[in-house]
């Protein structure tokens, strides 16, 4: 249960992390019949996700919300941030923000208010099960209820639209990680979601996701790459890479591969300042220490 709450928040973390790598004024999902988003948040987008500077970023969702409350994907972001942040009194506050938003939305804009419904039900499961709420034991049965109501959330925009890019988008990441931490994997239905998703470095994201946990790591790296070559500076998708390719080295006894992985470890770390201090501390101290023992000892013990 804690892996599956925390995967899903992390997964819309995800996809709430990357929007702002797109050139399309107002909307970052629909090429045509466009959505309004206020300017303000598009400046927070690429504050935080152009520029990949999560302290500017900050006073830039700060300063949506004031201007804009109405938007609920505002109060969306100012979640995610708290999240990586682990700030959980902030995470309350931008979860009731956004039902709140997306409540008020649901009569003119059914589609995305019933979206936004369903990212408030998963921030408020990221934080039952966080250290600020009742942590993963006492906290999953909140978690796992907020989850169904997420989902239900996401049905009843599917009956709205089945197509919508940016319905598919948070389904398909959601039935992801939802599949991914079953006893029995089936991924066909986030797949074909994703498939249907905008923008396009998210959907190749998803899909290189999918394909890690069908460990088709060649496959993965394929779409990951793709979504780089769309979104260069982001952080999120160069750390995505480095883990399959940390996976790939592993399986095939490839000190290329490692040494690889270990190039856009450090180069996420060289944006320390700029990215959320747990993320830093995790990569640094956890993922990018047994990587380089695992190098180590495949070089023969060679520093």
């Amino acid at each position: 249960m804690k892996g599956l709450v925390r995967g899903t928040a992390a997964a819309l973390v995800a996809v709430l992390s990357s929007l702002g790598n797109l050139a399309i004024a107002g909307d970052p999902f629909r090429s045509s019949d466009p959505h309004d988003i206020g300017d303000r948040t598009e400046a927070a987008f690429e504050a935080l996700f152009v520029e990949g500077h999560y302290p500017e970023a900050n006073k830039a969702i700060l300063r949506a919300i004031e201007e804009e409350p109405g938007e609920p994907l505002a109060h969306a972001l100012n979640g995610a941030l708290a999240y990586v942040s682990e700030d959980w009194e902030r995470l309350q506050t931008a979860a009731a923000a956004t039902e709140k938003a997306a409540a008020a939305l649901i009569d003119t804009n059914p589609l995305r208010g019933n979206l936004y419904a369903a990212v408030g039900h998963a921030l408020w499961g990221g934080f039952a099960i966080s250290e600020g709420g009742s942590g993963p034991f006492q906290g999953g049965p909140e978690a796992f209820s907020r989850l169904q109501q997420a989902k239900a959330a996401l049905d009843k925009a599917n009956d709205i639209d089945p197509d919508d890019p940016e319905l598919n988008l948070l389904r398909g990441f959601l039935d992801l990680l939802v599949a991914g931490n079953l006893p029995f994997l089936n991924l066909d239905g986030a797949i074909t979601q994703l498939q249907k998703a905008q923008p396009g470095h998210l959907r190749h994201y998803g899909l290189a996701m999918a394909n890690r946990y069908l460990n088709q790591p060649e496959l993965a790296l394929a779409e990951i790459e793709l979504a780089i070559a769309i979104a260069p500076e982001n952080p999120h998708l160069v750390h995505f890479r480095g883990q399959v390719l940390a996976k790939l080295g592993q399986a095939t006894q490839d000190v290329s591969q490692l040494q690889r992985a270990e190039q856009d470890f450090v180069a996420v770390l060289a944006k320390h300042e700029q990215l959320p201090r747990p993320m830093i501390r995790h990569l640094e101290h956890n993922e990018l220490r047994r990587l380089r023992r695992t190098i180590q000892g495949l070089s023969g013990g060679a520093t």
